[in-house]
């Protein structure tokens, strides 16, 4: 099972769990000019099921519905130094997309770390592919990164999971699901 990390993720970034897959992450921080505070953005596009069973596709529904309506979700967050401005999923060319924007305290809160070098760094989780970033990709042995300058205020990244195998689609259950809280 492959689990991403992100705001409603993050994709690796800050703190889905389960075993809901992306296909690609976009990710977007702003940093505030005085270089500890900012906001950030994560949208996870092709969000799939890859539980083997229709039992665990259920369950990572159940996950997705919980990131999406549970206060405790947003307790975590707050508690990570990170408030949740807005969470969502919309169906879009007939594939779920989530999305979270919110405000951190601190960039290490979203994955950013300053390095011994004065760079801003993120690291690029195992698995993934750089589609696109405005910073320099630096490959170091077997991990990945891309580096900032030390006062870039605005970083973005595009990352792609160079082997997605979901197991299910989850529109029609989302679909059912929105039809059901109306």
């Amino acid at each position: 099972m492959k689990a991403f990390a992100l705001p409603l993720a993050v994709a690796a970034l800050l703190g889905l769990t389960g075993c809901l897959t992306a296909e690609t992450q976009e990710w977007s921080v702003t940093l505030h000019p005085d270089g500890h505070r900012g906001a950030y953005s994560v949208t996870l596009r092709n969000l799939q099921a890859d539980g083997p069973t229709p039992h665990h596709q259920q369950q990572d529904f159940d996950t997705l519905v919980g990131l999406l309506t549970s206060d405790d979700y947003l307790l975590d967050r707050l508690r990570d130094g990170v408030y949740v401005k807005s969470r969502g999923v919309r169906i879009e060319a007939g594939i779920l997309v989530a999305k979270e924007t919110g405000l951190f305290s601190d960039p290490a809160n979203v994955g950013v770390v300053v390095a011994r070098d004065s760079t801003l760094r993120r690291s690029v989780e195992s698995g993934m592919t750089v589609l696109a970033t405005n910073g320099r990709v630096i490959q170091a042995g077997d991990s990945l990164y891309v580096r900032w300058p030390m006062r870039t205020q605005q970083m973005s990244l595009k990352l792609r999971q160079r082997e997605f195998q979901p197991t299910a689609s989850l529109v029609a259950k989302y679909r059912a699901w929105k039809a059901r809280r109306r």
